[in-house]
């Protein structure tokens, strides 16, 4: 959905856009008035996060080699692989020259009587 304005032009839309660009980077109040500036965290909330987030990639559900693991299949199939079973993947890695280790991994390691919709389906199945 485009929340472009229609009373201006893309131009002008840019332009309004790269005037507050600064304000909303720095980091500092960007409301006139105190009370419409959104309220902080209080006392006894902890962030989920303390340093701003979690390592990129890394979900509450995945670990570094499962990442990794998503990664590398994502790397080498396209998203017109899926729906698949176990016997599909493996046709599409080797079609896409994937490497050995990573063509093993879903020989060895999904179940082969299940279908997958994404990526992630086929890295939980290798747990």
């Amino acid at each position: 959905m485009d929340r472009r304005s229609d009373k201006h032009g893309q131009r002008v839309d840019e332009a309004l856009e790269a005037e507050v660009a600064a304000e909303l980077r720095s980091g500092q109040r960007s409301r006139a008035e105190e009370w419409r500036e959104p309220e902080p965290e209080g006392d006894d909330q902890r962030a989920r996060y303390p340093r701003g987030g979690p390592p990129p990639g890394i979900g509450e559900d995945l670990d570094r080699d499962e990442v990794e693991m998503r990664s590398e299949l994502a790397r080498h199939l396209d998203r017109h692989a899926f729906p698949a079973d176990r016997a599909a993947l493996d046709r599409a890695l080797t079609a896409h020259h994937a490497p050995d280790p990573l063509i093993n991994a879903v020989r060895d390691r999904l179940p082969a009587n299940r279908w997958f919709h994404n990526v992630d389906e086929a890295v939980h199945a290798m747990r």
